[in-house]
C-alpha cells in the first residue's frame, strides 16, 4: 500500500528536474518497475534521529501521449511514498511537489485528487520511539515474510488414533523433506531475536542521558586502533561499538546489556506466560530452548526431524512475543508508545 502523486510540470527540462531534485538530497537508485525508456528513479531518506521509515521514491519519466491533457511537457514527475511511511516522510512527499511545482508550475493529480497533497497528521514522536519503531516494523515484516515463504508439508498424511499406525506415520512424517526447511530456517528466528535487540540496544543507547553517564565510569570497553579510525571516519557509531561487547544470541549478555539501562531481560521474559495449558513454560524457557536448537543446528547439523510446520510456527510466535515483550517494557520505560501496525 502507497500513496501516490503525479506531477505535470509545465515547463522543465529533464536535465533541470534532475538537478532540482539531487539539490534537494535525492539520490540516484535503480527500480524495480518496468518504467519508460530514460527515466531517471530517485530516492530520499533522512535518517537522522530516525525520522525516515520508508522514505520517498521520486521517479522523472518521459510523458507518454495519454497523459497529453495533462501537459505539453516532455517531461514528469512520480512521487510514491509506503503508507508505513513516517510523518517526515509523508511532509517531505508534500514538499519535495510543492517545490517542483513553485519552480516550475503545472498540475498534480494524485490519490487525493486534482492538485490536492497527502493529508498530515499529529505527531509528537521523540527519536528513541521512532527508532524503536523503525526496528519493530522491520524485524516483524521479516518474520512475516517467512511466515509467506513457508512451505507446507509435501506428504500429506492422515490423522489415526491406531497405535500401530500412528507410529508408522510419525515414521513417514520424518522422511519428509519439508522438515530440513523447518529447521532450516530456526537459526534465522534467532537471528532476528538478535538483530533487533542489539538495534534497540544501539537506539537507547543513543538516547538515554544517565545510561551514558554511567557507561562512561565502565573500562572495559576496549577500542582497538581500526575500530576509532572507523568510529573517526563515520562507519561505526561509538553506540556500535558498545554493543559488540554483548554477544546478542545469549541470554545472560543479553541481560548484561540492557541492565545498563535499568531494564531486567530475565524478569521481563519470565513474567509472560504463552502457553494456558502448561503455566510453568514462560517465555524465558522457551527463548532458551529456541536457542540451544539453534546451536545444535548451527554447530552439530541435529535436526528435530519430527518438526512440523504448524510447530515451525509457533517457534516463530515465540520470537514474536519476545520481541513484543521487550517492546512493552521499553515502552513502560520510557513512557512512549510505538505504532505496531503497517509492518513493512
Amino acid at each position: 500500500m502507497a500513496r501516490e502523486i503525479i506531477l505535470y510540470p509545465k515547463k522543465a527540462s529533464k536535465n533541470e528536474l534532475k538537478e532540482f531534485v539531487e539539490k534537494r538530497g535525492y539520490k540516484k537508485t535503480e527500480h524495480l518497475w518496468n518504467w519508460p525508456k530514460g527515466t531517471l528513479n530517485f530516492f530520499w531518506f533522512d535518517d537522522d534521529d530516525y525520522k525516515s521509515i520508508a522514505g520517498v521514491e521520486l521517479d522523472i519519466y518521459p510523458v507518454d501521449n495519454t497523459e497529453n491533457k495533462y501537459t505539453n511537457n516532455k517531461w514528469a514527475i512520480h512521487v510514491r511514498n509506503l503508507v508505513s511511511g513516517s510523518i517526515f516522510d509523508v511532509r517531505e512527499f508534500n514538499d519535495v511537489v510543492r517545490a517542483i511545482r513553485k519552480k516550475f508550475g503545472g498540475t498534480l493529480i494524485g490519490d487525493y485528487g486534482k492538485n490536492r497533497y497527502a493529508p498530515l497528521w499529529d505527531d509528537d514522536s521523540v527519536p528513541m520511539q521512532r527508532g524503536i519503531e523503525r526496528e519493530y516494523k522491520y524485524h516483524n515484516g521479516f518474520l512475516k515474510k517467512i511466515t509467506l515463504a513457508l512451505p507446507n508439508e509435501i506428504f500429506s498424511i492422515p490423522k489415526t488414533d491406531d497405535a500401530k499406525i500412528k507410529s508408522f506415520i510419525d515414521f513417514t512424517k520424518q522422511q519428509d523433506p519439508s522438515t530440513v526447511i523447518y529447521n532450516g530456517l530456526i537459526p534465522l528466528l534467532i537471528s532476528t531475536v538478535e538483530s533487533i535487540l542489539r538495534s534497540y540496544f544501539i537506539i537507547i543507547l543513543k538516547y538515554d542521558t544517565l545510561a551514558r553517564q554511567n557507561l562512561e565510569n565502565l573500562s572495559k570497553i576496549k577500542l582497538d586502533f581500526s575500530s576509532i579510525e572507523k568510529i573517526e571516519a563515520g562507519i561505526y557509531s561509538k553506540e556500535w561499538i558498545v554493543a559488540d561487547q554483548y554477544n546478542f544470541q545469549n541470554l545472560e549478555s543479553i541481560k548484561k546489556a540492557f541492565d545498563l539501562f535499568n531494564i531486567d531481560i530475565y524478569k521481563t521474559l519470565h513474567n509472560k506466560i504463552l502457553r494456558k495449558s502448561n503455566p510453568r513454560t514462560d517465555l524465558f524457557q522457551l527463548i532458551s530452548k529456541l536457542i540451544n536448537d539453534r546451536h545444535e543446528i548451527i554447530h552439530n547439523l541435529i535436526f528435530d526431524l519430527s518438526l512440523s510446520k504448524s510447530v515451525f510456527l509457533n517457534k516463530l510466535n515465540i520470537v514474536q512475543n519476545v520481541i513484543d515483550a521487550v517492546t512493552d517494557e521499553i515502552e513502560k520505560k520510557y513512557g512512549f508508545k510505538i505504532d505496531r501496525k503497517n509492518i513493512m
